[in-house]
């Protein structure tokens, strides 16, 4: 703590030493006078006709050790911070700040004589300096600084007080600490996402650790819950595959300075857009169902305007803290306004409460960075592990039966719950990095045979006389619909007469004409839709799988009453193992003697006496693990979908009441 400088020992003295003080004489120096001016000048930071940013970091001299480093302001950045009440203002280590986003970005607004005003790009924090140049470019010496929220920022986090010395964590005190000013350009600071990201299904996941072990969450749909309602799931098999539509913005607005010639000007900008998303899913008859909220059922959201709008602010390792609004709440008078509504001081994110299994959706404000599964990804690699791309004989084994296929009193070649049939699969998409198959009935050597078909275009279509999309009830599931035209249903799965004409080409009837069928129409050449031919075949655990369309993989192939159709209610998906299977003949298939049966709170086993059970929650975390004693044994169980794993037997999913 020495300064040194022009010291006289007498005030007036004659004689005037250059010399060492301690601190608590610097006052006594006498101020130096140099052959030009020192201070900072608008020419030394601003662009001309354009916004100056700049990320603030500090210099000076190094700290000797951990201790003087926790007091120092060395290396670290200036930045805001999301608060209960208000904004504040913090130092943090590059490791924390992301410099490339809005929250570490300063824009000059304004220059008055030495001071100059830098206004963050995300909360509009102010912090007001005038600055000594040095003999490096970009680094200054500070003279006076304020930080304020509307209000003054006395004080920041990031810094301790030190033993002794001047306490940096009080901004009043940063007089001769050196800034760096690092030249940036405008980046996003929250999701945007392109028109091919746009037309790509995704999923969303909720990275983190709390008393769960796994590292991820995902977002299951319990559609048979009353009222239905979205729920926690450690299996990515079954996570919800969602959409993105965009929906409103909000645009924060400010001046900035600019130098015209040796003038200082100013000019209205535009210097960060947060968008809002939609997610949907598509129905049957190909119309939106939006997501209305974790608590309700998303199917209720058919209306736009009723949809949830999501932000998604980015995070410094690149995750994001996902917010939600209403239209009403985003959309009002002023930009300002709008803006201030998303981007506030006690903004609440996401996470995921543990102990209930549940979503909360605005309970953990932006500043609680241990917040359970708050760190959110929008994955567009968002399904599963593949079955291995290898074309195979191969059976569909559940604990409901075997996959089979019969002709129907109309015709019609659909899936049903019967004795063990092989199937062909031929692989398709293999370059890509999910696989898929087209899946036949046939030994693979026949020319033509039935292939599985997500037949959404058969269950609604054109109808050039009536001038309308019209229902064909025969491809709606028995026992899942009420309207006789079969609109409310499930989609039936089918098998549809067909050729494989090539990788990604299928040659089938329609209105009693052969035609292609590939991934897009082309007039007088080909229909589009070869993808509703494709599906993936995902693991839901080390040795089972689910069945989902390539086209639609937010829906699952399931069994009602011992036929075959497709559900996007992850707890009805039918899990299935593969056998071998026979090419010359069909083979009868096991059915395992052990049974579940889900009750209120409990759940029963049958058949598994002397056999160990271990029953867990969707999130993994055990909440029986037992011998049983009898062939009918009952198990208390939470409310709510759990994994019921028998001794040498498949594990099966139960929803207890």
């Amino acid at each position: 703590n020495l300064f040194v400088g022009a010291y006289s020992l007498t005030t007036g003295g004659i004689k005037t030493y250059i010399t060492t003080v301690g601190s608590g004489n610097a006052d006594k120096l006498s101020l130096a006078m140099t052959t030009s001016n020192t201070w900072a000048a608008a020419a030394d930071v601003l662009k001309a006709d354009d916004a100056a940013i700049y990320n603030i970091s500090f210099l000076g001299t190094k700290p000797a050790n951990t201790t003087a480093a926790a007091s120092s302001l060395y290396g670290k950045y200036l930045i805001p911070t999301y608060g209960a009440a208000a904004f504040g203002a913090a130092v943090a280590a590059p490791e924390n700040v992301d410099v490339n986003a809005p929250l570490a970005q300063w824009v000059i607004s304004s220059v008055s004589g030495r001071n100059f005003t830098f206004t963050n790009r995300e909360t509009n924090v102010i912090f007001t300096v005038s600055m000594y140049k040095t003999d490096k470019a970009g680094e200054y010496v500070i003279s006076n600084a304020t930080l304020s929220n509307g209000t003054s920022i006395t004080s920041i986090d990031g810094v301790n007080a030190p033993a002794s010395g001047a306490d940096l964590s009080t901004v009043a005190n940063w007089k001769y600490q050196i800034v760096k000013l690092t030249p940036i350009t405008e980046s996003e600071g929250f999701l945007a996402l392109t028109d091919a990201q746009l037309s790509q299904q995704t999923e969303l996941v909720f990275n983190g650790t709390g008393s769960v072990t796994v590292e991820k969450l995902y977002m299951a749909y319990t559609g048979s819950a009353t009222p239905a309602y979205f729920v926690p799931i450690n299996n990515a098999a079954y996570s919800v595959q969602w959409m993105f539509e965009k929906a409103e913005s909000v645009k924060n607005k400010m001046k900035y300075a600019y130098l015209d010639g040796t003038d200082v000007k100013q000019k209205d900008s535009v210097v960060n857009i947060a968008t809002s998303y939609l997610l949907y899913n598509l129905k049957n008859d190909n119309s939106k169902q939006y997501f209305g909220g974790v608590a309700s059922d998303y199917k209720a959201a058919n209306d736009k305007d009723n949809a949830q709008r999501l932000f998604f602010k980015k995070n410094a390792d690149g995750t994001y803290a996902m917010m939600r609004f209403t239209k009403a709440q985003i959309s009002l008078a002023t930009d300002a306004l709008s803006y201030s509504a998303v981007v506030k001081a006690d903004a609440k994110k996401w996470s995921v409460n543990t102990s209930s299994a549940s979503f909360e959706a605005g309970t953990a404000t932006l500043d609680e960075l241990d917040a359970p599964y708050s760190a959110v990804t929008v994955d567009f690699n968002a399904l599963s592990e593949s079955l291995e791309a290898v074309a195979r004989h191969a059976t569909f084994n559940s604990e409901e039966g075997a996959v089979a296929v019969k002709q129907n009193k109309n015709g019609i070649l659909e899936g049903i719950i019967g004795e063990g049939m092989t199937f062909w699969l031929d692989t398709a998409d293999i370059d890509k990095d999910f696989h898929s198959f087209y899946i036949s009935k046939g030994n693979g050597e026949e020319e033509a045979r039935g292939f599985l078909y997500f037949a959404t275009d058969s269950m609604l279509h054109w109808d050039a006389n009536k001038a309308d999309y019209v229902y064909n009830v025969n491809y709606a599931l028995e026992g899942s619909y009420v309207a006789a035209d079969g609109r409310d249903g499930d989609l039936k799965a089918i098998f549809r007469p067909a050729t494989l004409a090539g990788l990604d080409t299928i040659s089938t009837t329609v209105n009693g004409e052969t035609v292609l069928v590939a991934e897009e129409e082309e007039e007088d050449v080909c229909l589009g839709g070869v993808d509703n031919f494709k599906f993936y075949i995902m693991k839901a655990s080390e040795s089972s799988y689910v069945i989902r369309p390539i086209s639609a993989p937010n829906y699952y192939l399931y069994n009602l009453n011992g036929k075959l159709g497709f559900t996007n209610q992850v707890e009805k998906a039918l899990v299935v193992t593969l056998g071998e299977g026979d090419a010359t003949a069909n083979e009868d298939v096991e059915v395992a003697t052990v049974k579940v049966v889900s009750g209120e709170g409990n759940v029963t086993i049958a058949g598994a006496a002397g056999k160990k059970v271990v029953i867990s929650n969707i999130l993994g975390q055990v909440v029986a693990n037992t011998v049983v004693s009898s062939d009918n044994a009952t198990i208390a169980a939470p409310q709510g979908i759990v994994v019921v794993a028998v001794e040498g037997e498949e594990a099966v999913k139960a929803i207890v009441k």
